[in-house]
């Protein structure tokens, strides 16, 4: 494989999301930073540069003597990460009411998202989870920068990056793909109501129905110490 080598830090950053998002590198695995440069015909620096910036955006962690590692996420962490979320996403959207910013622009926006998102479904799946993924990321984003607080904007982006990777493991369940454009067709329906608590109950609902799809796929009673790699393990 060959990279651009206008933004190869950026670049290989973008690769190695990929595979991550993919399935492709494992939560525990490691990431070879002198295959990388090898494979992808670049010098160290940039590789190096892409690690820093991964480990940042919290998806990979190093770990001393070992290097860098994809990052585990216990079933705790999910559970806060996501709860996290939907405190972000419920206050952003209560500043979008009390503003007016809640108009029927937005609400359009939010609409097409969500019906790219349903021509991405195969049955009741996702056939392809990482276009899917994306899209579901720009519905999100939309609803967050009615907020108009770049801040809060960039703080959420990082929780979302995390998110992904979670989220698209729970899209491993027979119904996830059809269940996740219904629930944001609710949030949608209580922007077009104008009922702010109508809208905040759908996104917490959808975000609490995620975690507890990766808890059933996962089977944690407890949640202690699990993480996806053992679904990946599983259904490999």
């Amino acid at each position: 494989m060959s990279i651009n080598k206008q933004t190869l830090s950026q670049q290989i950053v973008q690769e190695l999301k990929r595979r991550i998002l993919e399935g492709r590198l494992r939560a525990g695995e490691r990431i070879w930073a002198a295959d990388l440069v090898e494979e992808l015909d670049v010098s160290m620096a940039p590789v190096k540069d892409a690690l820093i910036i991964l480990q940042g955006e919290g998806l990979i962690t190093n770990i001393p003597r070992r290097g860098a590692i994809v990052r585990k996420f216990s079933m705790k962490e999910v559970v806060d990460l996501f709860d996290m979320r939907a405190m972000v996403e419920c206050g952003a959207l209560e500043k979008g009411f009390a503003a007016g910013r809640i108009n029927q622009r937005l609400i359009a926006e939010l609409v097409r998202l969500n019906e790219l998102l349903g021509r991405e479904c195969s049955g009741a799946m996702f056939e392809n989870k990482v276009n899917a993924s994306e899209i579901d990321w720009q519905f999100h984003d939309v609803m967050i920068q009615v907020c108009d607080n770049q801040l809060l904007v960039d703080w959420y982006t990082r929780l979302n990056t995390q998110s992904q990777i979670i989220r698209l493991a729970s899209w491993d369940g027979d119904a996830r793909g059809k269940q996740t454009y219904l629930e944001h067709k609710s949030i949608i329906n209580g922007l077009e109501n104008g009922e702010f608590a109508q809208a905040a109950t759908a996104v917490k609902f959808h975000l609490n129905s995620t975690v507890t799809a990766f808890r059933s796929l996962v089977g944690s009673d407890n949640g202690a110490n699990e993480d996806y790699s053992r679904l990946r393990a599983r259904r490999a």
